[in-house]
């Protein structure tokens, strides 16, 4: 049985590097990965993530396709402010990023229910 996977991400780099590096490796393992660029204005994808955009597209997404996994594919530095809620009040980025994570996979659960 094949897992589906979305990977939600940026713009066109992101989806060429899910596409022809990471999708051929996890299709060995029976997951398929589809990336999904979010649209920054009508009729262009890439580029800056406003939270509010990222949160509602995740969601749609996850009503619309239940039994599929999701993940996402940002880079860190360019987040909208709104995802960095909690200052970085250690200096071990990882962890940093792990809350940002936390935080965000909170919000997507609360507007799926």
């Amino acid at each position: 049985m094949i897992t589906r996977c979305y990977v939600i991400c940026e713009g066109q780099s992101e989806e060429k590097f899910i596409n022809e590096i990471l999708g051929s490796y996890f299709y060995n393992s029976n997951v398929y990965l589809t990336p999904l660029i979010i649209p920054t204005s009508k009729g262009h994808k890439g580029g800056g993530l406003a939270y509010d955009r990222v949160v509602d597209f995740i969601v749609k997404k996850l009503k619309q396709d239940s039994k599929a996994f999701m993940t996402t594919m940002f880079d860190y530095y360019g987040l909208d402010n709104r995802f960095l809620k909690e200052k970085q009040c250690n200096k071990n980025i990882y962890e940093h990023v792990e809350k940002i994570q936390e935080e965000f996979d909170k919000i997507i659960k609360q507007q799926c229910d």
